[in-house]
């Protein structure tokens, strides 16, 4: 009677084991990963992106022109990988903060009104200049050509002077050469948005 006994309650267990595999059939892949699993970490990614758009990614304050993405000041929303590879080492860039935005939004502002204020007086410059008609240059001539040469620095000396303002520096340029006596256009550069053009008069000197 033992004989009969342990092989059925070993095929009993065998069969248990059977049923509870076959019951788990559907929830295993090859390899043996549980789709049950799979299923529930595709669901938490998905409520991840959807709780959290933004999420690996960094808000920076450029500290610099940082052609493409921006100007100093910008605030820009970049990968995080971006922001420690590129604009971190080369001094582009710090993680912002409150503090930091309010900085960088007043450092701004302060730069633009002096900006406006630059380009209001040079605007003012230009009208006064055009305003005073041509600017009077003497050299020696014979037969209507000049001797020596007139350059940019003789052209703003002579319109520093009657103007009563300093134009060390500014840029000029001529449409033509200077050889004879005559009027001439000359261009001024008194600001990257302020360039005008003057009448300079070579005469002849005395």
């Amino acid at each position: 009677e033992t004989s009969q006994v342990q092989p059925r309650a070993a095929m009993g267990v065998f069969g248990v084991a059977v049923c509870a595999l076959v019951g788990l059939g559907s929830s295993f892949q090859p390899g043996g990963a549980p789709r049950v699993e799979v299923a529930m970490q595709a669901k938490t990614r998905k409520e991840l992106r959807a709780r959290y758009p933004n999420a690996g990614k960094l808000s920076f304050v450029l500290t610099a022109d940082a052609p493409p993405w921006g100007k100093e000041g910008d605030v820009l929303r970049v990968a995080r990988g971006f922001a420690l590879n590129y604009l971190v080492p080369r001094s582009l860039g710090v993680p912002a903060s409150p503090e930091i935005i309010a900085e960088a939004e007043a450092k701004r502002a302060a730069a633009e009104a002096a900006r406006a204020a630059e380009l209001e007086a040079a605007t003012e410059l230009a009208s006064k200049l055009i305003a005073m008609g041509k600017f009077t240059i003497k050299r020696k001539a014979e037969e209507g050509r000049i001797f020596g040469s007139v350059t940019p620095t003789d052209v703003i000396g002579v319109v520093s002077a009657a103007a009563g303002v300093d134009l060390d520096g500014t840029p000029v340029a001529f449409e033509s050469d200077l050889n004879y006596l005559g009027d001439y256009t000359v261009k001024l550069t008194l600001d990257p948005e302020v360039k005008i053009d003057l009448i300079l008069s070579l005469v002849q000197a005395d």
